[in-house]
Protein backbone atom coordinates (compact mmCIF):
# COMPACT_ATOMS: atom_id res chain seq x y z
CA UNK A 1 0.00 0.00 0.00
CA UNK A 2 2.72 2.51 1.04
CA UNK A 3 6.19 2.09 -0.40
CA UNK A 4 7.50 5.23 1.31
CA UNK A 5 7.98 5.09 5.11
CA UNK A 6 7.35 8.85 5.34
CA UNK A 7 3.94 8.38 3.69
CA UNK A 8 3.15 5.65 6.21
CA UNK A 9 4.16 7.91 9.14
CA UNK A 10 2.03 10.77 7.79
CA UNK A 11 -0.99 8.49 7.45
CA UNK A 12 -0.48 7.14 10.97
CA UNK A 13 -0.31 10.70 12.36
CA UNK A 14 -3.57 11.54 10.58
CA UNK A 15 -5.16 8.53 12.30
CA UNK A 16 -3.86 9.67 15.69
CA UNK A 17 -1.20 6.96 15.97
CA UNK A 18 2.23 7.97 17.25
CA UNK A 19 5.27 5.72 17.50
CA UNK A 20 8.54 5.93 19.38
CA UNK A 21 11.52 3.59 19.14
CA UNK A 22 12.84 2.76 22.60
CA UNK A 23 16.52 2.14 23.24
CA UNK A 24 15.96 -1.04 25.26
CA UNK A 25 18.79 -3.41 26.11
CA UNK A 26 16.69 -6.26 27.49
CA UNK A 27 13.02 -7.14 28.00
CA UNK A 28 11.76 -9.61 30.61
CA UNK A 29 8.26 -11.08 30.36
CA UNK A 30 7.18 -12.89 33.52
CA UNK A 31 4.72 -15.74 33.09
CA UNK A 32 3.38 -18.01 35.82
CA UNK A 33 5.70 -20.88 34.98
CA UNK A 34 8.63 -19.19 33.24
CA UNK A 35 10.32 -15.93 32.33
CA UNK A 36 11.05 -14.89 28.75
CA UNK A 37 14.14 -12.78 28.16
CA UNK A 38 14.64 -10.83 24.94
CA UNK A 39 18.23 -9.59 24.64
CA UNK A 40 19.02 -6.67 22.31
CA UNK A 41 15.35 -6.20 21.45
CA UNK A 42 13.77 -3.77 19.06
CA UNK A 43 11.00 -2.08 21.02
CA UNK A 44 8.44 0.28 19.51
CA UNK A 45 5.98 2.16 21.72
CA UNK A 46 2.72 3.00 19.94
CA UNK A 47 0.10 5.38 21.27
CA UNK A 48 -3.38 4.92 19.80
CA UNK A 49 -6.33 6.87 21.18
CA UNK A 50 -4.62 7.29 24.56
CA UNK A 51 -3.67 3.61 24.87
CA UNK A 52 0.00 2.64 24.92
CA UNK A 53 1.11 -0.55 23.20
CA UNK A 54 4.58 -2.03 22.95
CA UNK A 55 5.89 -4.15 20.10
CA UNK A 56 8.93 -6.25 21.06
CA UNK A 57 10.98 -8.25 18.59
CA UNK A 58 14.23 -10.15 18.96
CA UNK A 59 15.64 -13.49 20.01
CA UNK A 60 13.86 -14.97 23.01
CA UNK A 61 15.42 -17.09 25.73
CA UNK A 62 13.16 -19.06 28.08
CA UNK A 63 14.28 -18.98 31.70
CA UNK A 64 12.92 -21.24 34.43
CA UNK A 65 13.66 -21.77 38.09
CA UNK A 66 16.86 -20.19 39.45
CA UNK A 67 17.84 -18.57 36.14
CA UNK A 68 14.52 -16.70 36.07
CA UNK A 69 14.96 -15.51 39.66
CA UNK A 70 18.50 -14.31 38.90
CA UNK A 71 17.38 -12.45 35.77
CA UNK A 72 14.58 -10.74 37.68
CA UNK A 73 16.99 -9.67 40.44
CA UNK A 74 19.44 -8.28 37.86
CA UNK A 75 16.77 -6.40 35.92
CA UNK A 76 16.90 -2.64 36.43
CA UNK A 77 13.94 -0.96 38.09
CA UNK A 78 11.47 0.54 35.65
CA UNK A 79 9.96 3.97 36.15
CA UNK A 80 7.02 5.63 34.48
CA UNK A 81 7.74 7.77 31.43
CA UNK A 82 6.06 10.63 33.27
CA UNK A 83 8.51 10.42 36.23
CA UNK A 84 11.48 10.24 33.87
CA UNK A 85 10.19 13.20 31.82
CA UNK A 86 9.64 15.29 34.97
CA UNK A 87 13.20 14.67 36.18
CA UNK A 88 14.60 15.42 32.71
CA UNK A 89 12.61 18.65 32.28
CA UNK A 90 13.43 19.99 35.74
CA UNK A 91 17.15 19.20 35.64
CA UNK A 92 18.15 19.14 31.98
CA UNK A 93 19.47 15.60 32.51
CA UNK A 94 19.52 12.99 29.76
CA UNK A 95 17.07 10.09 29.91
CA UNK A 96 19.86 7.81 31.19
CA UNK A 97 20.82 10.37 33.85
CA UNK A 98 17.22 10.70 34.99
CA UNK A 99 16.80 6.92 35.24
CA UNK A 100 20.07 6.62 37.18
CA UNK A 101 18.98 9.35 39.60
CA UNK A 102 15.57 7.71 40.07
CA UNK A 103 17.30 4.40 40.77
CA UNK A 104 19.58 6.02 43.35
CA UNK A 105 16.58 7.73 44.99
CA UNK A 106 14.31 4.66 45.14
CA UNK A 107 12.02 5.98 42.39
CA UNK A 108 11.15 9.29 44.07
CA UNK A 109 11.10 11.99 41.36
CA UNK A 110 11.42 14.94 43.77
CA UNK A 111 14.46 13.39 45.46
CA UNK A 112 15.99 12.58 42.08
CA UNK A 113 15.58 16.21 40.98
CA UNK A 114 17.20 17.52 44.17
CA UNK A 115 19.97 14.92 43.83
CA UNK A 116 20.78 15.96 40.25
CA UNK A 117 20.54 19.69 40.95
CA UNK A 118 22.86 19.37 43.96
CA UNK A 119 25.46 17.71 41.70
CA UNK A 120 25.40 20.73 39.36
CA UNK A 121 26.51 23.16 42.07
Amino acid sequence: MFSDPKQMQAMMRKLGISTENLDATEVLIKCRDRTLRVKSPEVVKMKVQGQEMYQVSGRTEILTGEAATTAEAEAPASFSDEDIEIVMSQTGASREGAVKALTECDGAPAEAIVHLLSKKK
